[in-house]
């Protein structure tokens, strides 16, 4: 039996399936649902009595692992006072110790950071044409603003990972907002923050709904209105912030508007890939989310891509409806996304015609897809026949169905036989079908 299973087996070594099931529900620090904890639950029960599991059912309980353990702790065995083995004692204290260290320094490293954040915001909100920022370790780093020229934003910015943003989905809808400001000559507010140079490239960590909705602007005006961008670089052209700290400092930065569910999803993704991605549950600790969450939003790279460009604005893609999209690309053959996607093409079209409401027009192409999911899916014509019943004396019986299809399949019910009766009709038929099938083959 798989290690990974058999350390939840304490669970049901002191709880009922049923009981199992109403604590991880009851339980507050977790977002459990009565579907996932029931699944948990029946893959549990069906290892302890040493049925075969699958692999995905194995991977779907270890997922889980941090908030089983979590709501239901692993007993330690039970100590003989009499015979208190003093080596074990004194290891029990020592880790104990170290656990209240290590939770220390997490503690401290949050109030840390927490000071770090409202200095570096502060900073960022001042506006001024030299500021600086402290890193994660507390290196004070200088920034200055600087302006990228209207024609060169496009060609000297760049976006890295670190942003999160993703670029491709930017357009008229989600930048609408600093589109308007920009049409009403209303000035950049709040500078961008990255690194580099304006000889060689600028990464920007902050502010890429800027860069982008100016660069939108200035490509429907005419050259005398352009405009260009602002963004806060380090002073030193040369320095080059690590991976920790443009994350920690694109962290800090005020952002416009939070990442949408399809970007965080891609970004969970990317960051718990490869030997050096960060552990799912360290990821949800990071991100002071559930770990489930994780795992929900991460299944948006299974969510064919040609289906999320034709949604008209990714921002307006719920949680919920990457779980649905989800399922119907899972349920769906890979031959039949491409007939989904030019349905959605055409019904935003359609809808764009009529509805201004975007969240809404989202709603309607999730359900258009999910209807595209049920006709796809073919109707069973088979009908049975009123069972024909050969014998039953009230509580046993023993019935054959045949079905109207062109695989003429037919279904013999031994329904509640005893067992030694069950068993000699079974071989019996058995042997039936040998000695006929034999003849049939012959002649």
């Amino acid at each position: 039996m798989s290690k990974a299973i058999a350390r939840f087996f304490h669970i049901l070594d002191s709880h009922s399936k049923d009981q199992a099931i109403e604590s991880i529900l009851q339980h507050q620090d977790t977002d459990f649902n009565n579907k996932e904890a029931t699944k948990l639950m029946t893959i549990l029960a069906k290892a302890t009595r040493g049925e075969k599991v699958k692999t995905s059912e194995t991977d779907f309980l270890s997922e889980y692992g941090a908030e089983l353990n979590q709501i239901f702790p692993p007993l330690t065995a039970s100590v003989n006072t009499s015979k208190v083995d003093t080596e074990s004692t004194e290891s029990i204290a020592r880790l104990k110790k170290e656990l209240f260290d290590t939770n220390t320094k997490l503690d401290d490293q949050v109030k840390k950071n927490a000071l770090l954040i409202k200095k570096n915001t502060s900073s960022l909100a001042s506006d001024q044409e030299k500021i600086s920022l402290t890193m994660q370790d507390g290196t004070e780093v200088s920034f200055v603003k600087i302006e990228v020229p209207a024609d060169k934003i496009e060609s000297i910015t760049k976006v890295p990972f670190e942003n999160g943003r993703l670029q491709e989905w930017l357009n008229e809808f989600n930048l609408a907002d600093l589109l308007e400001d920009f049409h009403n000559d209303i000035a950049q507010v709040h500078p961008g923050l990255g690194y580099g140079s304006l000889t060689t490239a600028i990464n920007v960590l902050d502010g890429s709904r800027r860069r982008m909705a100016r660069i939108l602007f200035n490509n429907s005006v005419e050259a005398n209105k352009r405009k260009p961008y602002n963004v806060y670089i380090p002073l030193d052209p040369t320095y080059v912030l690590s991976p920790v700290d443009a994350m920690f400092i694109s962290g800090t930065a005020k952002k416009q508007k939070e990442l949408s569910s399809v970007e965080t999803g891609f970004r969970y993704h990317k960051l718990t890939q490869g030997e050096e991605g960060i552990e799912q549950k360290e990821l949800a600790t990071l991100e002071q989310v559930s770990p489930s969450l994780v795992s929900e939003l991460k299944r948006v790279v299974d969510i064919p891509k040609e289906w999320l460009d034709a949604f008209p604005d990714i921002y307006k893609i719920t949680d919920s409806h990457i779980k649905r999209l989800y399922k119907i690309a899972k349920s769906l053959p890979k031959d039949e996304h491409t007939a989904i996607t030019s349905q959605l093409l055409t019904a935003k079209e359609s809808l764009l015609k009529y509805e201004r409401n975007i969240a809404r027009i989202t709603t309607e192409l999730v359900k258009l897809t999910e209807g595209m999911l049920r006709s796809s899916v073919p109707v069973s014509k088979t009908t049975e026949n009123k069972a024909q019943s050969l014998w039953s004396n009230g509580k046993s019986k023993i019935t054959l169905s045949k079905a109207n299809d062109s695989k003429g399949t037919c279904t013999l019910k031994l329904a509640k036989l005893p067992d030694a009766l069950r068993e000699s009709l079974v071989d019996e038929i058995a042997e039936l079908i040998a000695k006929r099938t034999r003849e049939f083959s012959s002649n």
